[in-house]
Protein backbone atom coordinates (compact mmCIF):
# COMPACT_ATOMS: atom_id res chain seq x y z
CA UNK A 1 0.00 0.00 0.00
CA UNK A 2 3.16 2.60 0.63
CA UNK A 3 4.03 2.35 -2.77
CA UNK A 4 7.03 4.47 -3.76
CA UNK A 5 7.56 5.01 -7.43
CA UNK A 6 10.96 5.61 -9.26
CA UNK A 7 9.42 9.14 -10.57
CA UNK A 8 9.30 10.14 -7.36
CA UNK A 9 12.64 9.05 -6.01
CA UNK A 10 14.13 10.37 -9.23
CA UNK A 11 13.26 14.17 -7.69
CA UNK A 12 13.15 13.47 -4.28
CA UNK A 13 16.62 11.61 -4.00
CA UNK A 14 18.70 11.89 -7.06
CA UNK A 15 21.19 14.69 -6.85
CA UNK A 16 20.56 17.59 -9.10
CA UNK A 17 21.59 17.21 -12.71
CA UNK A 18 20.40 13.62 -13.01
CA UNK A 19 19.48 12.55 -16.35
CA UNK A 20 16.74 9.99 -17.30
CA UNK A 21 19.14 8.04 -20.23
CA UNK A 22 16.30 6.31 -20.99
CA UNK A 23 12.93 3.73 -19.90
CA UNK A 24 10.33 6.22 -18.89
CA UNK A 25 7.71 3.74 -18.99
CA UNK A 26 8.86 2.48 -16.44
CA UNK A 27 8.83 5.31 -13.79
CA UNK A 28 5.83 4.31 -12.48
CA UNK A 29 7.62 0.96 -11.11
CA UNK A 30 7.77 0.47 -7.36
CA UNK A 31 10.75 0.69 -5.28
CA UNK A 32 11.52 -1.55 -2.37
CA UNK A 33 15.01 -0.64 -1.63
CA UNK A 34 18.64 0.09 -2.81
CA UNK A 35 21.66 -1.91 -3.94
CA UNK A 36 25.33 -0.97 -4.54
CA UNK A 37 27.57 -3.04 -6.68
CA UNK A 38 30.65 -3.88 -5.31
CA UNK A 39 34.44 -4.73 -6.19
CA UNK A 40 34.09 -7.92 -4.94
CA UNK A 41 31.71 -10.99 -5.71
CA UNK A 42 29.39 -11.19 -5.98
CA UNK A 43 28.53 -8.18 -7.00
CA UNK A 44 25.35 -7.26 -5.53
CA UNK A 45 23.39 -8.21 -2.57
CA UNK A 46 20.67 -10.65 -3.27
CA UNK A 47 17.86 -9.22 -5.23
CA UNK A 48 14.45 -9.23 -4.28
CA UNK A 49 12.68 -7.06 -6.69
CA UNK A 50 12.22 -3.37 -7.26
CA UNK A 51 15.70 -2.28 -6.47
CA UNK A 52 17.71 0.80 -7.54
CA UNK A 53 21.10 -0.47 -8.61
CA UNK A 54 23.87 1.95 -8.42
CA UNK A 55 26.40 0.91 -10.38
CA UNK A 56 30.06 2.99 -10.74
CA UNK A 57 30.89 2.23 -14.61
CA UNK A 58 34.34 2.94 -13.57
CA UNK A 59 34.26 -0.03 -10.64
CA UNK A 60 32.74 -1.91 -13.48
CA UNK A 61 35.45 -1.78 -16.05
CA UNK A 62 37.99 -2.37 -13.50
CA UNK A 63 36.33 -5.79 -12.40
CA UNK A 64 35.56 -6.62 -16.00
CA UNK A 65 37.17 -4.72 -19.24
CA UNK A 66 34.53 -6.32 -21.47
CA UNK A 67 31.48 -5.47 -19.79
CA UNK A 68 28.98 -3.10 -21.43
CA UNK A 69 26.20 -1.47 -19.79
CA UNK A 70 23.71 -2.57 -21.95
CA UNK A 71 23.94 -6.02 -21.55
CA UNK A 72 23.92 -5.50 -17.82
CA UNK A 73 20.72 -3.84 -17.92
CA UNK A 74 19.61 -7.00 -19.40
CA UNK A 75 21.04 -9.22 -16.70
CA UNK A 76 19.30 -6.73 -13.87
CA UNK A 77 15.91 -6.52 -16.36
CA UNK A 78 15.97 -10.33 -14.62
CA UNK A 79 16.70 -10.06 -11.26
CA UNK A 80 13.30 -7.36 -11.59
CA UNK A 81 15.16 -4.29 -10.51
CA UNK A 82 13.32 -0.71 -10.47
CA UNK A 83 15.71 1.51 -11.90
CA UNK A 84 19.34 1.39 -12.41
CA UNK A 85 21.35 4.20 -11.39
CA UNK A 86 24.86 5.09 -13.20
CA UNK A 87 27.97 6.59 -11.78
CA UNK A 88 31.00 7.79 -13.81
CA UNK A 89 29.56 8.00 -16.78
CA UNK A 90 31.37 8.96 -19.87
CA UNK A 91 30.68 10.52 -23.00
CA UNK A 92 30.96 7.39 -25.21
CA UNK A 93 28.08 8.24 -28.11
CA UNK A 94 27.78 4.98 -28.94
CA UNK A 95 27.77 3.23 -25.45
CA UNK A 96 24.83 5.77 -24.47
CA UNK A 97 22.56 4.76 -27.48
CA UNK A 98 23.18 1.29 -26.94
CA UNK A 99 22.07 2.16 -23.34
CA UNK A 100 18.94 3.70 -24.36
CA UNK A 101 17.92 1.45 -26.61
CA UNK A 102 17.97 -1.08 -24.17
CA UNK A 103 16.34 0.90 -21.26
CA UNK A 104 13.57 1.45 -23.71
CA UNK A 105 13.18 -2.12 -24.77
CA UNK A 106 13.23 -3.53 -21.60
CA UNK A 107 11.05 -0.46 -19.66
CA UNK A 108 13.70 -0.03 -16.95
CA UNK A 109 14.21 3.47 -16.28
CA UNK A 110 18.51 3.98 -16.51
CA UNK A 111 19.28 7.26 -14.86
CA UNK A 112 22.80 9.05 -15.31
CA UNK A 113 23.91 10.70 -12.08
CA UNK A 114 25.83 13.99 -12.33
CA UNK A 115 30.01 13.77 -12.17
CA UNK A 116 31.17 14.08 -8.34
CA UNK A 117 28.20 12.09 -6.88
CA UNK A 118 29.59 8.66 -5.61
CA UNK A 119 27.39 5.57 -4.80
CA UNK A 120 27.79 6.19 -0.71
CA UNK A 121 26.29 10.01 -1.00
CA UNK A 122 23.59 8.70 -3.54
CA UNK A 123 22.67 5.24 -2.00
CA UNK A 124 22.70 7.78 2.17
CA UNK A 125 20.33 10.36 -0.07
CA UNK A 126 17.95 7.70 -1.73
CA UNK A 127 17.73 6.01 1.47
CA UNK A 128 16.60 9.56 3.22
CA UNK A 129 13.69 9.81 0.73
CA UNK A 130 12.53 6.42 0.84
CA UNK A 131 12.48 6.49 4.63
CA UNK A 132 11.13 10.40 4.40
CA UNK A 133 8.04 9.34 1.86
CA UNK A 134 7.26 6.38 3.97
CA UNK A 135 6.68 8.46 6.92
CA UNK A 136 5.03 10.80 5.16
CA UNK A 137 2.64 8.50 3.28
CA UNK A 138 2.09 6.68 6.52
CA UNK A 139 0.62 9.35 7.91
CA UNK A 140 -1.52 10.54 5.33
CA UNK A 141 -2.42 6.51 5.31
CA UNK A 142 -3.57 6.73 9.01
CA UNK A 143 -5.75 9.94 8.29
CA UNK A 144 -7.18 8.23 5.32
CA UNK A 145 -7.90 5.34 6.89
CA UNK A 146 -9.35 6.69 10.00
CA UNK A 147 -11.48 9.15 7.48
CA UNK A 148 -13.09 6.09 5.21
CA UNK A 149 -13.40 3.42 7.79
CA UNK A 150 -15.56 5.97 10.41
CA UNK A 151 -17.64 6.09 7.33
CA UNK A 152 -18.13 2.58 7.57
CA UNK A 153 -18.39 2.06 11.23
CA UNK A 154 -20.94 4.87 11.41
CA UNK A 155 -22.70 2.45 8.81
CA UNK A 156 -22.79 4.54 6.01
CA UNK A 157 -22.45 2.55 3.38
CA UNK A 158 -20.60 1.67 0.34
CA UNK A 159 -22.37 5.26 -1.55
CA UNK A 160 -20.74 7.31 0.91
CA UNK A 161 -17.28 6.07 0.78
CA UNK A 162 -17.41 6.54 -2.73
CA UNK A 163 -18.20 9.78 -2.51
CA UNK A 164 -15.92 10.87 0.34
CA UNK A 165 -13.30 9.11 -2.34
CA UNK A 166 -14.08 11.50 -5.15
CA UNK A 167 -14.32 14.93 -2.88
CA UNK A 168 -10.96 13.44 -1.51
CA UNK A 169 -8.90 12.82 -4.95
CA UNK A 170 -10.70 15.18 -7.19
CA UNK A 171 -11.70 12.38 -9.61
CA UNK A 172 -14.41 10.80 -10.29
CA UNK A 173 -14.88 7.36 -8.35
CA UNK A 174 -17.38 4.20 -8.81
CA UNK A 175 -18.91 1.22 -6.97
CA UNK A 176 -19.24 -1.97 -9.27
CA UNK A 177 -20.82 -4.95 -7.90
CA UNK A 178 -19.42 -8.39 -8.06
CA UNK A 179 -21.26 -8.59 -11.36
CA UNK A 180 -20.05 -5.56 -12.82
CA UNK A 181 -23.31 -3.72 -12.23
CA UNK A 182 -23.18 0.14 -11.65
CA UNK A 183 -24.10 0.70 -8.27
CA UNK A 184 -22.92 4.06 -7.14
CA UNK A 185 -21.11 6.86 -8.72
CA UNK A 186 -19.60 10.37 -7.52
CA UNK A 187 -18.34 13.06 -9.42
CA UNK A 188 -15.82 15.37 -7.57
CA UNK A 189 -16.59 18.71 -6.24
CA UNK A 190 -15.35 20.22 -9.56
CA UNK A 191 -17.45 17.97 -11.49
CA UNK A 192 -17.97 19.47 -15.03
CA UNK A 193 -14.18 19.21 -16.23
CA UNK A 194 -13.66 15.59 -15.09
CA UNK A 195 -17.42 14.85 -16.70
CA UNK A 196 -16.67 16.79 -19.58
CA UNK A 197 -13.30 14.83 -20.56
CA UNK A 198 -14.45 11.73 -19.70
CA UNK A 199 -17.16 12.60 -22.26
CA UNK A 200 -15.05 12.31 -24.65
CA UNK A 201 -15.32 8.34 -24.11
CA UNK A 202 -19.26 8.30 -24.01
CA UNK A 203 -22.31 10.34 -23.35
CA UNK A 204 -22.86 9.24 -19.72
CA UNK A 205 -20.65 7.42 -17.43
CA UNK A 206 -22.95 3.78 -17.05
CA UNK A 207 -21.86 3.64 -21.09
CA UNK A 208 -18.30 4.17 -20.37
CA UNK A 209 -18.29 1.87 -17.51
CA UNK A 210 -19.89 -0.77 -19.82
CA UNK A 211 -17.22 -0.66 -22.17
CA UNK A 212 -14.15 -0.54 -19.25
CA UNK A 213 -15.89 -4.23 -18.74
CA UNK A 214 -13.68 -5.81 -20.74
CA UNK A 215 -10.23 -5.12 -19.41
CA UNK A 216 -11.50 -5.79 -15.63
CA UNK A 217 -13.08 -9.41 -16.88
CA UNK A 218 -9.78 -10.64 -18.25
CA UNK A 219 -7.66 -9.13 -15.12
CA UNK A 220 -9.81 -11.58 -12.83
CA UNK A 221 -9.99 -14.23 -14.85
CA UNK A 222 -6.28 -14.13 -14.95
CA UNK A 223 -6.12 -13.81 -11.44
CA UNK A 224 -8.31 -16.93 -10.83
CA UNK A 225 -6.25 -18.82 -13.47
CA UNK A 226 -3.49 -18.25 -11.39
CA UNK A 227 -5.01 -19.44 -8.61
CA UNK A 228 -6.42 -16.13 -6.62
CA UNK A 229 -9.77 -14.51 -6.50
CA UNK A 230 -8.64 -11.42 -7.22
CA UNK A 231 -6.65 -8.40 -5.40
CA UNK A 232 -6.06 -7.98 -1.61
CA UNK A 233 -8.38 -4.90 -0.67
CA UNK A 234 -5.90 -3.08 0.05
CA UNK A 235 -3.82 -3.47 -3.63
CA UNK A 236 -4.46 -1.16 -6.42
CA UNK A 237 -4.24 -2.49 -9.88
CA UNK A 238 -4.01 -0.09 -12.82
CA UNK A 239 -6.56 -1.02 -16.12
CA UNK A 240 -7.06 0.35 -19.37
CA UNK A 241 -10.92 1.80 -19.79
CA UNK A 242 -11.03 -0.22 -22.83
CA UNK A 243 -9.86 -3.70 -24.37
CA UNK A 244 -8.39 -2.05 -27.28
CA UNK A 245 -8.19 1.78 -26.93
CA UNK A 246 -8.72 4.44 -29.28
CA UNK A 247 -6.31 7.28 -29.49
CA UNK A 248 -9.02 9.29 -27.20
CA UNK A 249 -9.46 6.19 -24.46
CA UNK A 250 -5.65 5.70 -24.36
CA UNK A 251 -4.55 8.04 -22.03
CA UNK A 252 -7.41 7.07 -19.20
CA UNK A 253 -6.84 4.19 -17.35
CA UNK A 254 -9.10 3.08 -14.14
CA UNK A 255 -7.10 2.29 -11.05
CA UNK A 256 -9.45 -0.16 -9.29
CA UNK A 257 -8.93 -2.04 -5.85
CA UNK A 258 -11.66 -4.66 -4.69
CA UNK A 259 -13.48 -5.66 -1.39
CA UNK A 260 -15.27 -8.24 -0.10
CA UNK A 261 -15.80 -10.02 3.15
CA UNK A 262 -15.32 -13.96 3.96
CA UNK A 263 -12.37 -14.29 1.33
CA UNK A 264 -15.34 -13.62 -1.30
CA UNK A 265 -15.41 -10.93 -3.51
CA UNK A 266 -18.31 -8.65 -3.50
CA UNK A 267 -17.24 -5.44 -5.08
CA UNK A 268 -14.89 -2.89 -6.89
CA UNK A 269 -14.25 0.39 -6.57
CA UNK A 270 -12.47 2.48 -9.28
CA UNK A 271 -11.31 6.18 -9.69
CA UNK A 272 -11.13 7.24 -13.14
CA UNK A 273 -7.85 9.17 -14.57
CA UNK A 274 -6.28 10.53 -16.99
CA UNK A 275 -1.94 9.13 -17.05
CA UNK A 276 -0.15 11.78 -15.03
CA UNK A 277 -3.71 13.19 -13.25
CA UNK A 278 -3.59 10.24 -10.61
CA UNK A 279 -1.58 11.54 -8.00
CA UNK A 280 0.53 8.91 -5.12
CA UNK A 281 -2.02 10.39 -2.55
CA UNK A 282 -5.77 9.44 -5.20
CA UNK A 283 -3.53 5.80 -4.74
CA UNK A 284 -3.24 5.64 -1.41
CA UNK A 285 -7.15 7.17 -0.97
CA UNK A 286 -8.24 4.32 -2.82
CA UNK A 287 -6.52 2.06 -0.98
CA UNK A 288 -7.94 2.97 1.91
CA UNK A 289 -11.65 3.18 0.53
CA UNK A 290 -11.15 -0.46 -0.17
CA UNK A 291 -10.24 -1.60 3.08
CA UNK A 292 -13.70 1.07 4.27
CA UNK A 293 -15.44 -1.02 1.60
CA UNK A 294 -14.39 -4.45 2.87
CA UNK A 295 -15.05 -3.53 6.57
CA UNK A 296 -19.11 -2.20 5.50
CA UNK A 297 -19.11 -5.47 3.98
CA UNK A 298 -18.40 -8.09 6.59
CA UNK A 299 -20.23 -5.35 8.74
CA UNK A 300 -23.29 -6.40 6.43
CA UNK A 301 -22.83 -9.79 6.44
CA UNK A 302 -22.48 -9.90 10.08
CA UNK A 303 -26.01 -7.90 11.02
CA UNK A 304 -27.45 -10.02 7.91
CA UNK A 305 -26.78 -12.91 9.75
CA UNK A 306 -27.29 -11.99 13.38
CA UNK A 307 -30.54 -11.23 11.73
CA UNK A 308 -31.06 -14.21 10.16
CA UNK A 309 -30.55 -16.30 13.65
CA UNK A 310 -32.75 -13.93 15.28
CA UNK A 311 -35.49 -14.18 12.51
CA UNK A 312 -35.01 -18.29 12.68
CA UNK A 313 -35.18 -18.21 16.67
CA UNK A 314 -38.38 -15.68 16.71
CA UNK A 315 -40.42 -18.18 13.68
CA UNK A 316 -39.76 -21.26 15.33
CA UNK A 317 -40.72 -20.14 18.86
CA UNK A 318 -44.15 -18.40 16.74
CA UNK A 319 -44.72 -21.84 15.30
CA UNK A 320 -44.49 -23.95 17.84
CA UNK A 321 -46.58 -21.81 20.20
CA UNK A 322 -42.95 -21.20 22.72
CA UNK A 323 -44.73 -17.47 23.64
CA UNK A 324 -46.01 -16.25 26.71
CA UNK A 325 -48.74 -13.73 25.41
CA UNK A 326 -49.72 -12.12 22.01
CA UNK A 327 -48.11 -9.04 23.49
CA UNK A 328 -44.88 -10.57 23.84
CA UNK A 329 -44.84 -11.80 20.66
CA UNK A 330 -45.44 -9.07 18.78
CA UNK A 331 -42.73 -7.79 20.40
CA UNK A 332 -40.50 -10.52 19.36
CA UNK A 333 -41.91 -10.24 15.53
CA UNK A 334 -41.44 -6.16 15.62
CA UNK A 335 -37.94 -6.68 16.56
CA UNK A 336 -36.53 -8.96 13.81
CA UNK A 337 -38.80 -6.36 11.70
CA UNK A 338 -42.25 -8.29 10.99
CA UNK A 339 -45.36 -6.44 11.47
CA UNK A 340 -48.58 -8.86 12.15
CA UNK A 341 -50.69 -8.58 9.02
CA UNK A 342 -53.36 -11.29 9.59
CA UNK A 343 -54.38 -13.73 8.25
CA UNK A 344 -51.16 -16.33 7.62
CA UNK A 345 -50.87 -19.58 5.97
CA UNK A 346 -48.38 -22.09 7.18
CA UNK A 347 -46.87 -24.46 4.58
CA UNK A 348 -44.08 -27.19 5.54
CA UNK A 349 -42.04 -28.71 3.13
CA UNK A 350 -39.02 -31.39 3.40
CA UNK A 351 -35.91 -29.64 2.68
CA UNK A 352 -34.76 -25.89 2.17
CA UNK A 353 -37.10 -23.39 0.43
CA UNK A 354 -34.96 -21.06 -1.94
CA UNK A 355 -35.57 -17.13 -1.62
CA UNK A 356 -37.27 -17.18 -5.44
CA UNK A 357 -39.21 -20.03 -4.58
CA UNK A 358 -40.92 -18.80 -1.11
CA UNK A 359 -41.60 -15.61 -3.33
CA UNK A 360 -43.55 -17.26 -5.59
CA UNK A 361 -45.52 -19.20 -3.25
CA UNK A 362 -45.68 -16.42 -0.83
CA UNK A 363 -47.22 -14.59 -4.14
CA UNK A 364 -49.47 -17.88 -5.00
CA UNK A 365 -51.34 -17.67 -1.79
CA UNK A 366 -51.20 -13.77 -1.63
CA UNK A 367 -51.50 -12.28 -4.73
CA UNK A 368 -52.44 -8.75 -2.86
CA UNK A 369 -49.10 -8.97 -1.11
CA UNK A 370 -47.19 -9.86 -4.77
CA UNK A 371 -48.84 -7.02 -5.90
CA UNK A 372 -48.84 -4.11 -3.11
CA UNK A 373 -47.10 -0.56 -3.58
CA UNK A 374 -45.32 -0.37 -1.27
CA UNK A 375 -44.78 -3.94 -0.26
CA UNK A 376 -47.37 -5.76 2.39
CA UNK A 377 -44.95 -7.99 4.95
CA UNK A 378 -42.94 -10.21 3.50
CA UNK A 379 -42.80 -14.21 3.99
CA UNK A 380 -40.85 -15.43 6.76
CA UNK A 381 -39.08 -18.69 6.56
CA UNK A 382 -37.42 -21.27 9.06
CA UNK A 383 -35.46 -24.02 8.87
CA UNK A 384 -36.89 -26.49 11.45
CA UNK A 385 -34.54 -29.24 11.25
CA UNK A 386 -32.09 -30.77 8.65
CA UNK A 387 -35.02 -32.33 6.69
CA UNK A 388 -38.23 -29.69 7.25
CA UNK A 389 -38.32 -26.28 6.43
CA UNK A 390 -41.00 -23.72 7.48
CA UNK A 391 -42.87 -20.92 5.52
CA UNK A 392 -45.40 -18.62 6.93
CA UNK A 393 -47.11 -16.65 4.37
CA UNK A 394 -48.85 -13.16 5.75
CA UNK A 395 -52.25 -11.69 4.53
CA UNK A 396 -52.95 -14.47 2.76
CA UNK A 397 -56.03 -14.83 0.44
CA UNK A 398 -57.95 -17.40 2.11
CA UNK A 399 -60.14 -18.33 -1.10
CA UNK A 400 -56.75 -19.37 -2.36
CA UNK A 401 -56.64 -22.02 -0.30
CA UNK A 402 -59.30 -23.96 -2.08
CA UNK A 403 -56.56 -24.87 -4.53
CA UNK A 404 -53.12 -24.09 -2.60
CA UNK A 405 -51.88 -27.55 -3.24
CA UNK A 406 -52.12 -27.66 -6.93
CA UNK A 407 -50.84 -24.14 -6.91
CA UNK A 408 -47.86 -25.22 -4.81
CA UNK A 409 -47.24 -28.52 -6.34
CA UNK A 410 -46.77 -26.60 -9.74
CA UNK A 411 -44.69 -24.18 -8.50
CA UNK A 412 -42.52 -26.94 -6.90
CA UNK A 413 -42.29 -29.09 -10.01
CA UNK A 414 -41.39 -26.36 -12.20
CA UNK A 415 -38.48 -24.91 -9.73
CA UNK A 416 -35.84 -27.44 -10.22
CA UNK A 417 -36.96 -30.84 -12.15
CA UNK A 418 -39.81 -32.47 -10.80
CA UNK A 419 -39.83 -33.39 -7.78
CA UNK A 420 -37.29 -30.75 -7.19
CA UNK A 421 -33.93 -31.11 -5.74
CA UNK A 422 -34.59 -28.00 -3.31
CA UNK A 423 -36.92 -29.90 -1.52
CA UNK A 424 -35.80 -33.63 -1.76
CA UNK A 425 -35.36 -36.45 0.14
CA UNK A 426 -35.41 -40.11 -1.02
CA UNK A 427 -36.13 -38.88 -4.74
CA UNK A 428 -39.94 -37.71 -3.31
CA UNK A 429 -40.98 -34.14 -2.37
CA UNK A 430 -43.64 -33.58 0.36
CA UNK A 431 -45.31 -30.60 1.71
CA UNK A 432 -47.98 -29.79 4.32
CA UNK A 433 -50.77 -26.95 4.47
CA UNK A 434 -52.00 -25.71 7.45
CA UNK A 435 -55.50 -23.93 7.78
CA UNK A 436 -55.62 -20.49 7.62
CA UNK A 437 -54.70 -18.55 10.81
CA UNK A 438 -57.16 -16.17 11.49
CA UNK A 439 -55.09 -14.07 13.81
CA UNK A 440 -50.64 -14.32 14.92
CA UNK A 441 -51.69 -16.17 17.96
CA UNK A 442 -53.11 -18.80 15.67
CA UNK A 443 -50.32 -19.89 13.48
CA UNK A 444 -48.77 -22.83 15.85
CA UNK A 445 -52.63 -24.24 15.16
CA UNK A 446 -52.00 -23.76 11.79
CA UNK A 447 -48.11 -24.99 12.10
CA UNK A 448 -49.98 -28.31 13.71
CA UNK A 449 -52.19 -28.61 10.94
CA UNK A 450 -49.49 -28.58 7.98
CA UNK A 451 -47.39 -31.11 10.15
CA UNK A 452 -50.63 -33.48 10.09
CA UNK A 453 -50.83 -32.91 6.37
CA UNK A 454 -47.42 -33.59 5.29
CA UNK A 455 -47.44 -36.36 6.87
CA UNK A 456 -50.80 -37.35 5.43
CA UNK A 457 -49.40 -36.70 2.08
CA UNK A 458 -46.22 -38.96 3.02
CA UNK A 459 -48.44 -42.10 3.75
CA UNK A 460 -50.90 -41.24 0.81
CA UNK A 461 -48.87 -40.74 -2.55
CA UNK A 462 -50.09 -39.96 -4.69
CA UNK A 463 -49.44 -37.75 -8.02
CA UNK A 464 -48.83 -34.23 -5.73
CA UNK A 465 -47.37 -35.18 -2.81
CA UNK A 466 -48.56 -32.03 -1.36
CA UNK A 467 -51.73 -32.15 0.82
CA UNK A 468 -54.03 -29.02 2.28
CA UNK A 469 -55.15 -29.99 5.83
CA UNK A 470 -58.48 -28.14 4.90
CA UNK A 471 -59.17 -30.97 2.17
CA UNK A 472 -57.88 -34.09 3.83
CA UNK A 473 -61.34 -35.00 5.14
CA UNK A 474 -61.90 -38.71 6.50
CA UNK A 475 -57.77 -38.58 7.02
CA UNK A 476 -57.98 -36.52 9.55
CA UNK A 477 -59.66 -38.44 11.62
CA UNK A 478 -57.99 -41.69 10.36
CA UNK A 479 -54.87 -40.19 11.52
CA UNK A 480 -56.08 -39.72 14.72
CA UNK A 481 -57.01 -43.04 15.90
CA UNK A 482 -55.13 -44.11 18.95
CA UNK A 483 -53.88 -46.82 19.43
CA UNK A 484 -52.95 -47.36 15.88
CA UNK A 485 -53.37 -51.34 16.72
CA UNK A 486 -57.73 -50.31 17.14
CA UNK A 487 -57.14 -48.90 13.46
CA UNK A 488 -55.32 -51.95 12.37
CA UNK A 489 -57.64 -54.63 13.55
CA UNK A 490 -60.69 -52.11 12.31
CA UNK A 491 -59.05 -52.76 8.50
CA UNK A 492 -58.14 -56.73 8.93
CA UNK A 493 -61.75 -57.64 10.47
CA UNK A 494 -63.60 -55.94 7.28
CA UNK A 495 -60.72 -56.03 4.48
CA UNK A 496 -58.49 -58.48 5.70
CA UNK A 497 -60.21 -61.90 4.08
CA UNK A 498 -60.29 -59.83 0.41
CA UNK A 499 -56.44 -58.79 0.29
CA UNK A 500 -55.79 -62.88 1.57
CA UNK A 501 -57.92 -63.84 -1.09
CA UNK A 502 -55.95 -61.50 -3.45
CA UNK A 503 -53.15 -62.28 -2.81
CA UNK A 504 -53.77 -66.18 -2.96
CA UNK A 505 -54.86 -65.89 -6.23
CA UNK A 506 -53.54 -63.17 -7.63
CA UNK A 507 -57.03 -61.66 -8.19
CA UNK A 508 -58.46 -58.12 -8.82
CA UNK A 509 -60.88 -57.93 -6.35
CA UNK A 510 -59.42 -55.28 -3.89
CA UNK A 511 -59.05 -52.80 -7.09
CA UNK A 512 -62.31 -53.79 -7.85
CA UNK A 513 -64.11 -52.94 -4.04
CA UNK A 514 -62.21 -49.80 -3.97
CA UNK A 515 -63.36 -48.65 -7.13
CA UNK A 516 -67.24 -49.56 -6.81
CA UNK A 517 -67.06 -47.81 -3.67
CA UNK A 518 -65.70 -44.83 -5.13
CA UNK A 519 -68.28 -44.57 -7.89
CA UNK A 520 -70.99 -44.87 -4.82
CA UNK A 521 -71.97 -48.44 -5.24
CA UNK A 522 -72.79 -47.83 -9.65
CA UNK A 523 -71.31 -50.58 -11.53
CA UNK A 524 -71.48 -48.92 -15.05
CA UNK A 525 -68.90 -46.32 -13.63
CA UNK A 526 -66.83 -49.00 -11.95
CA UNK A 527 -66.81 -51.00 -15.23
CA UNK A 528 -65.49 -47.57 -16.99
CA UNK A 529 -62.78 -47.11 -14.22
CA UNK A 530 -61.48 -50.12 -14.69
CA UNK A 531 -62.50 -50.58 -18.35
CA UNK A 532 -64.04 -54.00 -18.50
CA UNK A 533 -67.21 -54.54 -19.06
CA UNK A 534 -70.07 -54.75 -16.79
CA UNK A 535 -71.16 -58.17 -16.05
CA UNK A 536 -67.47 -58.61 -15.20
CA UNK A 537 -68.16 -55.89 -12.26
CA UNK A 538 -71.17 -57.91 -11.27
CA UNK A 539 -69.51 -61.10 -11.08
CA UNK A 540 -66.67 -59.46 -9.09
CA UNK A 541 -69.28 -57.99 -6.87
CA UNK A 542 -71.19 -61.18 -5.95
CA UNK A 543 -67.38 -63.03 -5.36
CA UNK A 544 -66.63 -60.16 -2.76
CA UNK A 545 -70.00 -60.39 -0.96
CA UNK A 546 -69.29 -63.98 -0.27
CA UNK A 547 -65.11 -63.42 0.88
CA UNK A 548 -66.18 -61.09 3.46
CA UNK A 549 -69.67 -62.07 3.67
CA UNK A 550 -70.78 -58.15 4.23
CA UNK A 551 -73.23 -56.84 1.52
CA UNK A 552 -71.64 -54.04 -0.36
CA UNK A 553 -74.62 -52.78 -2.15
CA UNK A 554 -76.02 -51.87 0.99
CA UNK A 555 -74.85 -48.03 1.79
CA UNK A 556 -73.80 -48.46 5.46
CA UNK A 557 -71.77 -51.38 4.80
CA UNK A 558 -69.83 -49.25 1.32
CA UNK A 559 -68.94 -46.36 4.31
CA UNK A 560 -67.73 -49.36 6.68
CA UNK A 561 -65.53 -50.49 3.55
CA UNK A 562 -64.59 -47.08 2.28
CA UNK A 563 -63.23 -46.38 5.77
CA UNK A 564 -61.47 -49.87 6.07
CA UNK A 565 -59.67 -49.02 2.64
CA UNK A 566 -58.39 -45.43 3.72
CA UNK A 567 -57.33 -47.11 7.10
CA UNK A 568 -55.35 -49.36 5.44
CA UNK A 569 -53.25 -46.56 3.09
CA UNK A 570 -53.28 -44.51 6.35
CA UNK A 571 -51.21 -47.23 7.86
CA UNK A 572 -49.86 -48.14 4.77
CA UNK A 573 -50.46 -51.25 4.55
CA UNK A 574 -51.89 -51.25 0.88
CA UNK A 575 -51.43 -49.02 -1.82
CA UNK A 576 -54.27 -47.01 -3.59
CA UNK A 577 -55.98 -49.88 -5.50
CA UNK A 578 -58.20 -47.74 -8.07
CA UNK A 579 -55.23 -46.36 -9.88
CA UNK A 580 -56.09 -42.86 -8.78
CA UNK A 581 -54.52 -40.70 -6.12
CA UNK A 582 -56.06 -40.63 -2.94
CA UNK A 583 -55.44 -36.85 -2.77
CA UNK A 584 -57.47 -36.65 -5.49
CA UNK A 585 -60.60 -37.96 -3.40
CA UNK A 586 -59.88 -36.93 -0.08
CA UNK A 587 -64.38 -36.26 -0.25
CA UNK A 588 -64.85 -39.57 -0.57
CA UNK A 589 -67.25 -39.66 2.14
CA UNK A 590 -69.81 -37.44 0.07
CA UNK A 591 -69.86 -39.72 -2.89
CA UNK A 592 -72.93 -40.38 -3.99
CA UNK A 593 -74.14 -42.38 -0.76
CA UNK A 594 -77.93 -41.82 0.18
CA UNK A 595 -78.92 -39.60 2.11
Amino acid sequence: MLDITVEELWHEGLPSGTTLVGGSEGLGRTVSGTATMRARTPAFPPFHGGELALISLRLLAQVDLHARPDRLIHQLADARVAAIIFLDAGGDSASASATRDAADLLGIPVFACPPGASAESVDAALQRALAGRRETMLRRVQELQQEFTSLAFAGHGVPAIVERLAHVTGLPAVWEDRDLELRAWSAPPSASGALAALSQLAADLPTVMRGARLPLLRWAKERSTVGGTGARSADVVVLPMQADPSPSAASWKRLLVTFGAGGDVTGYISLLGRNGSISPDARLALSSAGLAASIEALRSTTVAEAHGKASTSVVRDWVTGRFRSKQELEAQLAHIGHTPAAPYGVILMEGTIPNELAARIAGTLSPATAASDPPRAAPLTCVMDELRTVLVVPDVDPDAFATAADAIHSLLASADGDPPSSVQRDGEAFAGIGRVASAVQDVPSAYRDALQAMAIARRLGGRHHVAFFGTLGVYRLLTAVQPEAELRRFYDDLIGPLLAHDKKTHGDLMRTLDAYLTAGGSVVETAEKLHTHRNTVLYRIVRIIEILKIDVRQAEHRLDLHLALRAGEVLGVVERTSGESALEELTALELKLPA
